[in-house]
């Protein structure tokens, strides 16, 4: 089984989205994946979310994020403005 996020940047704070991340490690079950892709900050895009939830994500930060959460093995890829990651449950 595993679990899919897409687009954590609709979470309304960094803070927030540690608390989903750290809930999704919470209910999955050992060797479950977490599985989600999003996009990176651009122009565009707070022009798409004027109006919206728009706290974007670090890419460079989520692999660290995902590990103190307790995540292991993680898999993290940028193409192009999006990326994608994968991580176990312990």
């Amino acid at each position: 089984m595993a679990s899919t996020s897409h687009y954590v940047h609709h979470v309304p704070s960094p803070e927030l989205q540690n608390r989903l991340i750290a809930e999704v490690r919470r209910v999955l079950r050992p060797d479950e994946l977490f599985a989600g892709t999003d996009s990176t900050e651009t122009t565009a895009r707070w022009v798409l979310h004027e109006g919206d939830v728009y706290v974007p994500v670090d890419p460079t930060a989520l692999a660290p994020r995902l590990s103190d959460a307790g995540f292991v093995d993680i898999v993290f890829e940028e193409h192009g403005d999006r990326f994608r990651f994968l991580a176990r449950c312990p």
